[in-house]
């Protein structure tokens, strides 16, 4: 991922640590609304953090590995393939966010703007914009997530924004962090499992004006 940015000088510093992929299937898990335990799941890390470091530049190759070495934790064998998929997803996701991103200081977080105007931007605004319909699905979503700190739950977001399904707001949210990539340049805006809730992405900040 490439940042149209300017950034503090800082001396740029990589992670390749056992702890992030730890965290990584603990974050997955929890997104999820499932137990992990620890315990049962070390020999499934160790095996998964030397297999996501090997081939680290593979970002879409291994999420079928990621899912077969899963299968080692009692709790996500009890989970449908749909539900796999996801999970090993999230794993795989946050894992290289985490260890293939630079650690920046919380003031060089990219700023998302959401103007009166309705647009969510990044400077340079020029480069970096998309308006968001008034009083549609997606812009009830961002406001609502705005406001809060944490985790909406799944349920007070699709009754607060209109949605059909659990389906169609995990639809909305893959769009909208499709959006985000393609038009304002960040990894993405919303991060979440339908089956918990959604909060903001925390690798950004974002503000309304």
């Amino acid at each position: 991922m490439i940042m149209k940015m300017t950034m503090v000088s800082m001396e740029t510093c990589y992670k390749f640590d056992i702890v992030e992929t730890k965290d990584a299937v603990q974050n997955a898990f929890d997104n999820a609304g499932l137990m992990f335990a620890l315990r049962e799941a070390t020999g499934v890390i160790k095996t998964l953090s030397e297999e996501l470091r090997q081939t680290q530049q593979e970002h879409k190759k291994h999420l079928a590995k990621t899912e077969k070495i899963l299968l080692g934790i009692k709790e996500y064998r009890k989970q449908d393939g749909g539900e796999r998929k996801k999970i090993a997803k999230d794993v795989v996701d946050y894992w290289f966010e985490k260890v293939t991103t630079p650690i920046q200081p919380v003031k060089n977080k990219i700023v998302v703007f959401f103007s009166t105007d309705n647009e969510l931007y990044c400077e340079p605004k020029i480069d970096h914009c998309y308006r968001v319909e008034v009083n549609s699905y997606r812009d009830k979503m961002i406001r609502t997530l705005i406001a809060h700190k944490t985790y909406v739950p799944t349920e007070t977001l699709i009754e607060i924004c209109g949605f059909a399904s659990r389906k169609s707001l995990e639809s909305a949210v893959d769009a909208m962090n499709r959006i985000a990539h393609r038009e304002l340049d960040i990894f993405k805006i919303i991060e979440g499992y339908r089956d918990s809730g959604y909060r903001i992405f925390p690798g950004i900040i974002l503000k309304k004006e």
